[in-house]
């Protein structure tokens, strides 16, 4: 399909324009909400999704349970609205835009919705809050006519990303700014913006909230297959700093090999200098030091393996399990950093969770060939009553 002759993304959902929001049938008014379009964040012609920020004018009267109550009136929000009016041509591909927006609405709302069953979304988490997954009525240009298009609703983040705050050199590394970033306008106008200092610790707190935000999802069996500083924005809430990271791909099939372990993997058997080199410059600092100026022999890997095992960050590599064990039964964690798991935790019991896993392989396999061999016997048995027809059997 391709874009509408009448009308483009941004007339379409222009500042002002109203939609109303529901999740079960159109009569359960109860369960509706009402948004604004405040103004659209990315998008447009030839775009798969319409990101908008929309202001609450009403939040449904009864809680829908599967998501966060959406917030009250004066409430600012983001949608995530696949709507196919504004896809890009599917002539020539495998699927149709209808089914592409089907799939792209879905993927995006069983992420979501797995970090929210988990608890992992909203405040302090990496992951913003989820306000569910709704439909609308968009109307046509003229208003002769009318589609629904599917949406999901998160936390509006009002921040920056690590990518627009900074600078790259011509190695392609993070250059932070020397001078102060203005974040939030605060509710008293006269006071001006916040600003904030880009300081190495500042940098370091970040990447630790948002590592550790990251193993925290592999525990629960979500990889973040995409983390990149664009991804990855900076928050102020309450006066302190937040790091939030924008999306992850869901969990898939079965428990994951990591979801067996006691806690969260340790950091550092999954990060290194390497590993996050799209990051260099901010955290891990480059080959210089993030200052610049390091002696020869500075090592800017053995420095951020040290900050990735110091008490100040994620702590020694110790399995926390073995740990509370020997603190015993009801005494609190008496360390500063969080409870993290190590690999070779899973060694007693990963025979066992391979087998399993071949044997699952194994039966996926018997019932495709069963599915093979159904369709077989059914097209012999067609061919038999075309030709049985054919010589004027009936």
């Amino acid at each position: 399909m391709f874009p509408s002759q009448y009308i483009t993304a941004a007339q379409q959902y222009k500042a002002g324009t109203r939609l109303t929001l529901w999740h079960t049938r159109k009569e359960d008014v109860d369960k509706q909400a009402v948004l604004q379009v405040s103004k659209v964040i990315s998008g447009g012609d030839n775009n798969t999704v319409q990101v908008i920020l929309f202001d609450v004018i009403q939040p449904p009267v009864s809680y829908r349970g599967d998501a966060a109550r959406l917030p009250g009136d004066g409430t600012q929000v983001v949608g995530l609205l696949y709507d196919t009016e504004f896809y890009p041509s599917d002539e020539y591909t495998f699927y149709s835009n209808a089914e592409q927006a089907d799939g792209n609405l879905s993927r995006t709302d069983a992420a979501l919705k797995h970090f929210f069953s988990k608890n992992k979304t909203g405040h302090p988490h990496v992951v913003p809050q989820y306000y569910g997954c709704w439909a609308t009525r968009v109307d046509s240009y003229d208003k002769s006519a009318f589609r629904y298009v599917g949406l999901v609703l998160e936390e509006y983040i009002n921040g920056h990303s690590i990518e627009n705050i900074c600078d790259r050199d011509e190695y392609d590394e993070l250059v932070p700014p020397d001078g102060a970033v203005a974040f939030h306008m605060p509710e008293d106008f006269d006071k001006g913006f916040h600003n904030l200092q880009i300081s190495q610790g500042l940098c370091e707190e970040i990447m630790k909230q948002a590592l550790n935000g990251l193993v925290e999802h592999m525990h629960i069996g979500v990889q973040h297959n995409i983390f990149e500083p664009r991804k990855v924005f900076i928050t102020l809430l309450n006066g302190k700093v937040w790091s939030k990271t924008k999306m992850a791909k869901g969990p898939k099939g079965p428990a994951q090999l990591l979801e067996h372990l006691p806690h969260p993997p340790h950091p550092f058997q999954r990060f290194s200098v390497t590993a996050l080199e799209n990051f260099i410059g901010w955290w891990p600092s480059t080959e210089v030091g993030w200052k610049g100026d390091e002696p020869d022999d500075f090592d800017n890997e053995a420095e951020f393996d040290e900050w990735l095992v110091s008490d100040e960050v994620f702590g020694p590599l110790v399995e926390a399990a073995d740990v509370e064990a020997e603190l015993g039964e009801g005494v609190e964690w008496p360390h500063p950093y969080k409870k993290y798991s190590l690999f070779k935790t899973l060694d007693p019991i990963k025979p066992k969770l391979l087998e399993e896993r071949e044997e699952r392989r194994r039966k996926l396999e018997e019932e495709e060939l069963k599915k093979d061999s159904d369709a077989n016997v059914q097209a012999l048995a067609d061919i038999n009553l075309s030709a049985a027809q054919t010589k004027g059997y009936k």
